[in-house]
């Protein structure tokens, strides 16, 4: 738990899932977001203090170092919604890349407006 991320060259790979799911005890253990953000954050800054205790308090919300922005999972979560919703098939082409650029302004300021109904 002491060694250091860069030390041990980290990767999300199978070997570190099965340390981190012994150490959790969770049988179907996943990285979660925010341990993807920090662990991208220690390599860029080579901060070499950084343990796998450290990522592990990360993933039990004990501590926090670089935060995922979820936006874009919620973003994504809306378009799925939006094209699973049988009233959007009067759209032609929703998905199309030109119509969509302006619309996550868009909705990012609506999410903000109604952010307690959510």
């Amino acid at each position: 738990m002491q060694t250091g991320l860069i030390e041990c060259g980290f990767t999300f790979g199978n070997r570190f899932r099965e340390f981190f799911r012994q150490q959790t005890g969770e049988e179907n253990f996943k990285f979660n977001v925010d341990m993807v953000a920090t662990a991208k954050a220690v390599k860029e800054t080579e901060d070499e203090s950084f343990t796998l205790g450290d990522l592990l308090d990360i993933y039990y919300g004990k501590k926090t170092y670089a935060v995922y922005d979820k936006s874009a999972l919620q973003w994504n979560r809306f378009v799925k919604d939006f094209c699973d919703d049988e009233a959007t098939n009067v759209f032609k082409e929703r998905l199309k890349a030109e119509k969509w650029s302006d619309s996550f302004a868009v909705w990012n300021h609506l999410r903000m407006l109604f952010v307690p109904l959510m």
